[in-house]
């Protein structure tokens, strides 16, 4: 059984459903297929969703109060307003996620840049931060930056709601 996974950068959603997620994956022995989505200029900007600066003060609260009651109700400890949130440039994670897949690195890499913004106060966007993650997946970084920064991963793994997901809203 094959899971295509839609999320997008840096969702705390994502960072907290993630570790579940694998673990029923692993259970019944499906196959992840990664798929980082541009949520802010893909799937807001065509569905009429609000990146969350620009929320009401009270819809800002609701999420904090909702980010604060699945921390504890999954036992992951983040901090729910990371200094680094939202990133400069969501892409840049985005793109280089992509390219660990294409080198063999199935999750852990995304995992570990959602954890970066939500537990470690890391900015994301930051190519230097993006580096230590591809050495703790043992790839080298310059083969991962040039795969990044490619029309492969740019042209043929578009990370928007392109790929048909959101049932053909494009």
């Amino acid at each position: 059984m094959k899971i295509e996974y839609y999320y997008g950068f840096p969702s705390p959603f994502a960072f907290l459903g993630l570790k579940k997620f694998q673990e029923i994956a692993k259970k019944y022995n499906a196959v992840i297929i990664e798929k980082p989505c541009d949520l802010v200029a893909g799937i807001f900007a065509k569905t009429g969703g609000i990146p969350v600066p620009q929320r009401s003060p009270q819809r800002q609260k609701y999420r904090l109060d909702e980010l604060k009651r699945w921390s504890t109700f999954l036992n992951i400890k983040i901090n729910i307003q990371p200094k680094y949130f939202p990133p400069k440039d969501p892409h840049l994670p985005a793109k280089f996620t992509i390219a660990a897949d294409l080198l063999g690195v199935k999750l852990i890499f995304g995992q570990e840049l959602l954890k970066y913004v939500w537990c470690d106060e890391k900015d994301i966007s930051d190519e230097k931060n993006i580096e230590e993650v591809s050495k703790m997946c043992n790839l080298d970084f310059k083969e991962l930056s040039l795969l990044a920064k490619s029309e492969k991963v740019s042209k043929t793994r578009v990370w928007s709601c392109y790929y048909g997901t959101y049932h053909g809203i494009s």
